[in-house]
């Protein structure tokens, strides 16, 4: 649900309540008489009110909708892999807490960031990460590229065509120079 449906949905709420505890109301004698005939004068002859009725049955209609045209119970990217024994669906985010934990087996890695995206039946890990100051790049970054595919493609079973590695800062781990 995106924001501008959540806001309506909380306003399209409030007024719904507003309604419902005025209409609660209005036959149990708890609103002074001259209140509940201005209530039922208001209804009944303002051309607001047809206004509002009108928006709260569009925001209705609205929600009718978004409910239908949802996505399957998971709105979750999720790669399919079909066994023997029937589908299995595996989170996005699974395959990339998978990437994770093989890129700390790799010694230089300093911060990395984790994106899988899907091409046709096969993965793309892309990895965007920082490294120690004194590491070599290419060995790193290979053993970084074959520990992730082979990692997510032994315990997850779903075939990783390329793991693409950007280098994004070298870190020193030294504390900056202060400038006077």
């Amino acid at each position: 649900m995106n924001l501008l449906d959540r806001l309506l949905l909380v306003l399209y709420s409030l007024s719904v309540a507003i309604i419902a505890i005025i209409f609660t109301l209005v036959p149990f004698n708890f609103l002074p008489n001259d209140y509940k005939q201005n209530v039922i004068l208001f209804i009944s002859r303002d051309s607001l009110t047809a206004v509002i009725a009108f928006i709260l049955f569009i925001t209705s209609i609205r929600f009718l909708f978004t409910s239908f045209s949802s996505k399957t119970f998971n709105s979750t990217k999720t790669i399919k892999k079909e066994t023997e024994w029937g589908q299995i669906n595996i989170s996005y985010n699974t395959i990339e807490q998978l990437a994770h934990a093989a890129s700390k087996k790799v010694n230089g890695i300093r911060d990395i960031n984790i994106k899988v995206t899907e091409l046709e039946s096969h993965i793309i890990i892309n990895v965007l990460t920082s490294l120690m100051n004194d590491v070599n790049i290419p060995a790193t970054t290979e053993e970084l590229q074959k520990s992730i595919k082979d990692y997510v493609e032994n315990f997850a079973g779903v075939r990783v065509k390329e793991v693409r590695v950007t280098i994004d800062d070298l870190n020193n781990n030294m504390p900056k120079r202060r400038v006077d």
